[in-house]
């Protein structure tokens, strides 16, 4: 079996995740929390889950000089991301998310680096990706916006890769005739429900992801508690109901979703399988308290590989 390459590109953070804060405190006063747990997240989910998995996985973004970004470059290098593509930008601290969370939901106090900044060093960085690398390119869709990520793309692409992208809730608030062209560059885009619904206008599952069809040939919806939901390109509907478990944190699920799906694509499976594997993620990384799950890693890819092959 050879061995796959993807690269993902966009923001890498230190998810701070905070566990049974009610209420924010008032001036001058001091709340105590249940617990907190520190993990990677943004687009270090992706990249770390495709390196536990196997495959050969670098992730192009940036941290800053200080000791959250040295501790975030260890993390990946430890678990074997490819960081090559990594840059420091001096001066600049790394990005950081300070997440509320519980069972049902998450509200995010967040600092990022200068976007300007950010670019300039992941444009150059772009420029020295050899074209016939990758086997699959994920990347942040507000990056789609910039000409070298969209030059990049089409490099990729000419030589064989296959492009995905993940949806956000300010992606999906924003949508507009630009960002339809911009969906156009990648060939899988992921989203949950209520993202598609803004930007589709639609409610009805059914509905909403034919209206999607004019944006990307095969839809693809996660649905929370309901699972998730797919349109083939022969136009056949396919719904995975989700994997019971005890949520405790919803955050990265949908990137881990995203990763199950990539894998399962680059093993060439079909599509319900890649709903299948992708919701089997993300209902992992929601049963525990990290950004994404201890348990994505070498064993399970040996029971996916057992699975396919039966």
């Amino acid at each position: 079996m050879s061995r796959r390459s993807v690269l993902v590109i966009g923001p890498m953070f230190a998810d701070l995740l905070v566990e049974g804060a009610s209420q924010m405190p008032r001036a001058g006063e001091e709340r105590y929390i249940d617990s907190y747990t520190v993990s990677p997240g943004g687009n270090a989910i992706l990249a770390l889950a495709f390196a536990r998995l196997g495959l050969h996985s670098a992730l192009l973004t940036t941290i800053g000089d200080d000791f959250i970004g040295a501790e975030l470059r260890d993390s990946l290098e430890t678990e074997g991301v490819d960081t090559s593509t990594l840059s420091v930008i001096e001066n600049q601290q790394s990005n950081i998310s300070l997440i509320f969370h519980d069972a049902s939901d998450r509200s995010f106090l967040t600092w990022v680096q200068p976007d300007l900044l950010v670019h300039e060093y992941a444009s150059a960085v772009a420029r020295r990706i050899a074209s016939d690398r990758y086997d699959h390119v994920h990347i942040c869709f507000e990056y789609l916006s910039h000409r070298w990520a969209r030059d990049l793309l089409k490099r990729l692409r000419r030589s064989g890769s296959g492009i995905s992208t993940g949806l956000g809730y300010q992606d999906s608030v924003s949508w507009n005739q630009e960002s339809v062209e911009q969906a156009a560059l990648v060939d899988w885009i992921f989203m949950n429900e209520e993202e598609a619904r803004r930007i589709t206008g639609k409610r009805d599952v059914q509905d909403l992801l034919h209206a999607l069809r004019e944006i990307v040939r095969e839809p693809v919806v996660t649905l929370g508690r309901e699972g998730s939901v797919a349109l083939s390109e022969e136009g056949e509907t396919i719904r995975v109901p989700a994997v019971d478990v005890a949520v405790v944190n919803t955050t990265g699920s949908g990137d881990s979703f995203a990763a199950g799906f990539i894998y399962a694509l680059l093993r060439k499976r079909s599509l319900m399988e890649c709903v299948q594997t992708g919701g089997l993620f993300g209902s992992m990384t929601a049963s525990v308290k990290e950004s994404i799950s201890p348990r994505i890693g070498p064993e399970l890819a040996e029971r996916l590989e057992d699975y396919y092959g039966s």
